[in-house]
């Protein structure tokens, strides 16, 4: 294992490396200002109604945890694009052909480079959930409370313990199909579909279901969930994974 940490070393340094993580960084931002006008239209809204402070409190605390929740998921999973091409341009570069012949395993391979691709978009998806947590709280939410919303700690645990895992769990899956598949568009495609299913699935559970919105306290356990059913596939998947067929796709 401690051999595998080369590898996991190696692509996070070629990361953060590289200008287009910090500019991707910044424009993930965006997405969050769906959650600062959202706010907007309610706080104008409960304004007209002339409802109590304590009402304003608790529907801020209210939004704020979801957001709490829900930004470092998405930005976590988002942030996954930028790594995930490393296992693509390694295999154009032809260098892991040389990691077959260090002494490296297939799966220390496999699990080095599922680590390395999840540490980079954790930690940018960490980032960019801090600062729009913060952008919403101070800029939209605290005018109108006159104070700072934490985060909830569920959902402190949520983004500091289970979306690792479920990034994880997504990035190992698609990490063993781009081992074994020779075309990179096929493996950008396994990317795409893997991450919209997952996504979507999420986003139905917390905002599709018939009759509301599912409540917070079941939206760690949701992720956990779906990060260990995800978490499964992908090591059922890595059992059948071989040398043979790292090399016989590296060479097509």
């Amino acid at each position: 294992m401690r051999r595998a940490l080369v590898i996991v070393q190696k692509d996070l340094a070629e990361v953060f490396k590289s200008r287009s993580t910090y500019l991707y960084m910044f424009v993930m931002l965006f997405p969050s200002a769906s959650y600062f006008f959202s706010y907007f239209a309610v706080a104008d809204s409960l304004t007209k109604q002339h409802v109590s402070a304590e009402v304003v409190m608790a529907v801020s605390r209210n939004f704020m945890a979801t957001v709490a929740y829900i930004v470092p998921i998405l930005y976590g999973l988002f942030a996954s694009q930028i790594s995930i091409n490393l296992v693509v341009l390694e295999k154009t570069k032809r260098n892991l052909e040389s990691l077959m012949a260090a002494p490296f395993t297939v799966r220390e391979i496999w699990l080095a480079k599922s680590v390395g691709v999840s540490a980079s978009s954790v930690v940018i998806g960490w980032a960019a959930s801090v600062f729009a947590y913060l952008l919403i709280a101070f800029g939209e939410v605290a005018p109108h409370v006159h104070a700072f919303i934490a985060p909830p700690p569920l959902a402190i645990v949520s983004g500091l313990v289970v979306v690792p895992l479920l990034v994880l769990a997504v990035i190992s899956l698609v990490t063993y199909m781009q081992l074994v598949i020779s075309n990179p568009r096929v493996s950008n495609f396994v990317f795409v579909a893997v991450f919209l299913v997952v996504l979507g699935v999420l986003l139905f559970s917390l905002y599709g279901l018939p009759g509301r919105a599912l409540d917070q306290r079941y939206y760690l356990p949701l992720f956990a969930g779906v990060a260990a059913v995800v978490g499964l596939v992908s090591l059922g998947f890595s059992r059948r994974l071989t040398k043979e067929k790292i090399i016989t796709s590296n060479k097509q």
